[in-house]
């Protein structure tokens, strides 16, 4: 079974703010990944984007040039006990945004 969320397109987004997320997945293994563009219309800066789920996260660091878009890919293999939620925060210097926005995926494996 899969379950998806878009990550909706958004301007001038606050730091560590929730991109994207998937509630109330059941118990279960999972492959669960994120796709976005990240786009900086600023300077130039460092930034990263995590998927948060039980265990362990996936964050990616990037250095995105101004008037530059920046494709985030993110995935983490999840085996929860009971119910969970997956979510995808960004950083931000309060100007960046994300560009056409992207999903949240999550695949039943077991």
């Amino acid at each position: 079974r899969a379950y998806e969320s878009s990550i909706a397109a958004s301007n001038n987004f606050a730091t560590g703010s929730t991109r994207g997320t998937l509630t109330d997945l059941p118990a279960g293994t999972y492959v669960v990944m994120a796709r976005l563009s990240y786009y900086n219309p600023g300077v130039a800066g460092a930034e990263s984007c995590t998927l948060t789920v039980p265990g362990n996260d996936d964050t990616v660091s990037f250095t995105v040039g101004a008037g530059e878009t920046e494709a985030v890919t993110l995935q983490e293999v999840v085996t929860s006990g009971s119910l969970y939620m997956a979510t995808v925060s960004c950083t931000s210097d309060g100007t960046d945004d994300i560009d056409g926005g992207g999903s949240l995926i999550a695949i039943r494996v077991d």
